[in-house]
């Protein structure tokens, strides 16, 4: 089901510190939400299966499988600035552009894409 105005951040997270990654997402919640949107941040998504891989803890895989099915509960998708370095927002970014969504680029001045519905 997909809900009206409901929008999902994308961003890169691999790389980053866990701190950094936070405040990043939120901040960029916290801009979407003043603007009366319904968020869905990815960061604070916990994954839906658990892998034995990396002691027990969730793998990217897992991290994506969950992202995406939240992802499509969406109209909407956000991406932070930055996501080009992102292998698992581009990811997003396809996905939400192959099934029609809404797509708006927190930076607009990326040169050679296409800004929709900015």
């Amino acid at each position: 089901m997909v809900f009206k105005n409901k929008i999902y951040v994308s961003g890169k997270i691999t790389g980053l510190t866990y701190m950094e990654a936070s405040r990043l997402f939120q901040k960029a919640e916290t801009k979407l939400l003043a603007q009366g949107l319904e968020v869905v941040n990815p960061f604070k998504l916990s994954p839906l299966c658990m892998t034995e891989r990396e002691g027990g803890k969730p793998h990217w895989t897992d991290h994506m499988r969950a992202d995406i099915i939240e992802l499509c509960r969406c109209n909407e998708i956000y991406m932070m600035e930055g996501w080009e370095n992102s292998k698992g927002a581009n990811i997003e970014r396809q996905l939400a552009i192959d099934l029609g969504m809404n797509v708006i680029y927190e930076k607009t001045e990326v040169i050679g894409l296409k800004i929709i519905g900015a």
